[in-house]
C-alpha cells in the first residue's frame, strides 16, 4: 500500500470521527507517560482493526488518560484521540511524529520507527 493510499485511509478515519457507537474493549491496552515540552501526558496504546473512534471513546471514558494511540499494523496507520481535558493539538503532534496531520482533537499519521519507539514506553495495563 502506498503512502498516498494510507493517508487516504487516515483522512477517512478522521472524517468518521463524529460517528458514535458502543464498543466493548476486548483487546489489550498499554499505558505510559509521554513527555512533550514542559508537560507529561498519560497515553494508552491499543491495536485496532475497525471502529477506532468507538474504541477510543470507550478507553477515554474508562481510563484516566490524556491521549489514545490507536495502531493498525495491517494498514500501517496510527490514529490519535484525546480526552476533553487534554490541551495538546493532536494535528501538530501527528505531523511531528510522522507523515500525517488532522485536527486538534483527532489526527492520524503513517506508522514509522519513531512511533514504534514511542510504543516501547508503554506497559500492559
Amino acid at each position: 500500500m502506498s503512502d498516498t493510499d494510507t493517508l487516504h485511509i487516515i483522512k477517512q478515519f478522521i472524517t468518521d470521527y463524529t460517528t458514535k457507537a458502543q464498543y466493548n474493549i476486548d483487546t489489550p491496552l498499554y499505558k505510559g507517560n509521554l513527555p512533550i515540552g514542559n508537560n507529561t501526558y498519560s497515553i494508552v496504546g491499543v491495536f485496532f482493526e475497525n471502529s477506532p473512534h468507538a474504541l477510543a471513546d470507550s478507553i477515554i471514558e474508562s481510563t484516566d488518560t490524556d491521549i489514545v494511540l490507536l495502531l493498525n499494523l495491517q494498514q500501517k496507520v496510527v490514529l490519535l484521540r484525546k480526552s476533553k481535558t487534554c490541551g495538546i493539538d493532536l494535528g501538530k503532534l501527528a505531523k511531528q511524529l510522522s507523515i500525517g496531520g488532522g485536527k486538534p482533537d483527532v489526527a492520524g499519521c503513517l506508522l514509522n520507527d519513531k512511533i514504534i519507539n514511542l510504543t516501547k514506553l508503554l506497559q500492559p495495563c
